[in-house]
């Protein structure tokens, strides 16, 4: 459990820097990795040791606590306020703190209160391996490869390797470095198999692998023009414009 501690009051950090060393002779894992005196150094700690836990004062020059975890984002450390103003507990857990202590803390309460931040990072952890099966799990889900024909013969081609499927009068090309395959899907068919965080379609008679895409021009009138990894370009009707624009935002 690596801890940061951020408090403008030296005498503050001192005071909790000796009930961390304390409670080190229960709990060897505890590590005190540094301090920040203002919610801007905060900050700047935060990235650069990447804590476990922070303690974290309110009132601060620069940037107050409350400020500090709106920087932070959702990746952010465990985060127990500690201050002297009760009046701010609320706020604290409505900004998602583990816990909230009035100074002067006593050493048993900063216990619970790393204990309650271990808990929550093991919580973390555990939904972040369940949301990663998930993610596999859907994935395979999707098609993983197509099957291409040539004269008599049938060759696998996995759809990772596809820089597009592309309708051309009755048939359907997959796209690749070497040639385009044509395949038994339609493009109805494949829009509705293929995994959609990688293929999305751009017109109605394309669908492109956004791994490859290289560029994407718009004009006002919502259509545009696409360019993929390999150099062919692609035109983008207005009515899917919209919809590839806000997943290259994402």
């Amino acid at each position: 459990m690596r801890i940061l501690l951020v408090d403008d009051e030296v005498r503050a950090r001192l005071y909790l820097a000796d009930l961390i060393a304390e409670l080190q002779l229960m709990s060897p894992d505890l590590e005190l990795i540094g301090e920040a005196d203002n919610g801007i150094a905060a900050l700047e700690a935060i990235e650069r040791l990447r804590p476990d836990l922070v303690l974290l004062d309110v009132r601060m020059p620069g940037l107050n606590g409350f400020e500090v975890v709106e920087d932070l984002g959702p990746d952010r450390p465990a985060i127990v306020f500690v201050t002297g103003y009760d009046e701010y507990a609320v706020q604290a857990f409505e900004v998602g703190a583990v816990d909230f202590l009035l100074k002067p803390v006593e050493i048993d309460r900063l216990r619970r209160a790393i204990e309650k931040a271990r808990h929550e990072l093991l919580s973390r952890e555990q939904v972040g391996h369940i949301k990663r099966l998930l993610a596999v799990v859907h994935r395979q889900q999707y098609l993983q490869r197509v099957i291409a024909r040539k004269s008599n013969l049938r060759c696998p081609i996995p759809v990772e390797s596809v820089y597009a499927f592309v309708a051309d009068h009755e048939l359907v090309y997959a796209l690749t470095t070497e040639d385009r395959h044509t395949i038994n899907l339609s493009l109805r068919e494949l829009e509705q198999r293929l995994d959609p965080e990688q293929f999305i379609r751009i017109h109605r008679q394309v669908i492109v692998n956004l791994d490859f895409v290289k560029e994407v021009e718009r004009n006002e009138g919502g259509n545009g023009t696409l360019r993929l990894a390999n150099g062919k370009t692609f035109s983008i009707s207005r009515r899917y414009g919209p919809r590839l624009q806000a997943k290259l935002k994402s």
